[in-house]
Order: structure tokens, then sequence, then C-alpha cells
């Protein structure tokens, strides 16, 4: 699979945050460290639920490489692992997810995120994509 986009720097979102430079490298490092990705079968279909701060197991689709900054994006290669139950699904589906980072952090008074912590990266419906 190409390359896919995680985030795009210093673009501001639909609800309005913005992601840095400085936080796109500590993702991008994080993403080294915790290269598994999840997918939620109900977030695809259903508004997502408060934000979970732990990965189930089961919920796992995908892995992540070579996380790369570039052009103001951050990028990563995407493998489907297939044998996995949520990876049939997602692969399936492919077309019309997105990968996006799930985390917590501080947002300042002009959208701007700090103290960012990624939880991991989510495969979300396009239609709930936040970088529109």
């Amino acid at each position: 699979m190409k390359q896919q986009i995680i985030l795009k720097i210093n673009v501001k979102t639909s609800n309005n945050t913005i992601y840095t430079e400085a936080i796109a490298y500590q993702i991008k490092e994080q993403i080294e460290k915790q290269n598994l990705g999840t997918f939620i079968q109900d977030d695809i279909f259903t508004k997502a639920e408060p934000i979970k701060t732990t990965i189930d197991l089961k919920d796992v689709a995908f892995k992540m490489t070579n996380p790369t900054i570039k052009e103001d994006k951050l990028l990563v290669d995407i493998k489907i692992l297939k044998d996995l139950p949520n990876g049939k699904i997602l692969n399936d589906i492919i077309d019309i997810v997105v990968f996006r980072p799930r985390g917590i952090g501080n947002v300042d008074e002009n959208g701007i995120i700090t103290d960012y912590k990624l939880i991991c990266i989510n495969a979300i419906n396009k239609d709930s994509d936040t970088f529109k």
C-alpha cells in the first residue's frame, strides 16, 4: 500500500485544532516505537465514543513502518494484517477509510495542540476525517 497521510502539519482541522511540526515529530517518534494501528468497526459506521486511552489487541488491524515527514505531512507505510479479524474487515473497506492519530493532549486558545501523547493510529471513515 502506498504511503498514507496520517496528519497535515500546521493546518486547522474541522474541529479547530492544529498539529504543529514539533507535535508531528513527537508522533513520528511514537509511531517508530509502537507500530500497530487499530480499526474499531463501530467507529466506521457511527460517531466515535469518548476517546479510549488504551489499545485492545482485538482491535489491531494494521502495522506501520517508515514514518516520514515530507511537505508538511506525516506519512507512514501501512501493511494491513489480513490474518487478523479486523485486518480482514479493514482490507475489504479500505476505500472508505483514512488513517488518523488518536491521542490526548492540550489545546490552547488558538487551537494549537501541545503535550500530545499518541495512543495509536486509527483507521476511520473518510466522512469523519477532520482534515477535509
